[in-house]
């Protein structure tokens, strides 16, 4: 069996829903036993690797996913997450890039600028976009 320690000194920072941003300089090293990954600190602390994604009161492992109004969530590692879709007032999924219309609604799950958003608008009425000219992916 091959086993590699890193040691270094890093820059440490903490900052979690409901706490103040902590910050300090550490010794850690990583060790990686078969059952899971753990991050041994000085004065023989240990933190697991892996950390819940916490959203609205709730707790949600890595790979699960929630929805929060109309975007999808995906709980990533250390309890980060990501926006991986959106979904329609009616529950029809949506991923990022697609225009759904439906009953003279457009429904548009976009990037912009690095931010996902979810918009509605009518179509196909005065002073508005025809639907046949967005681009809709089914």
């Amino acid at each position: 069996m091959l086993r590699i320690y890193l040691s270094a000194t890093i820059l440490l920072t903490v900052e979690c829903a409901g706490l103040t941003k902590i910050s300090t300089n550490i010794t850690a090293w990583l060790a990686s036993p078969r059952d899971s990954p753990m991050i041994i600190l000085q004065a023989n602390q240990m933190i697991p690797v892996t950390i819940d994604c916490q959203q609205n009161g709730k707790a949600y492992k890595e790979g699960e996913t929630w929805f929060t109004g109309h975007l999808l969530y995906k709980c990533m590692k250390f309890g980060a997450y990501t926006i991986i879709g959106c979904r329609t007032r009616n529950g029809r999924s949506m991923i990022i890039g697609e225009t759904y219309i439906d009953d003279y609604i457009a429904h548009q799950c976009f990037e912009d600028n690095s931010k996902i958003y979810y918009r509605e608008f009518p179509c196909d009425i005065p002073e508005q976009p025809l639907c046949g000219s967005l681009k809709q992916e089914s």
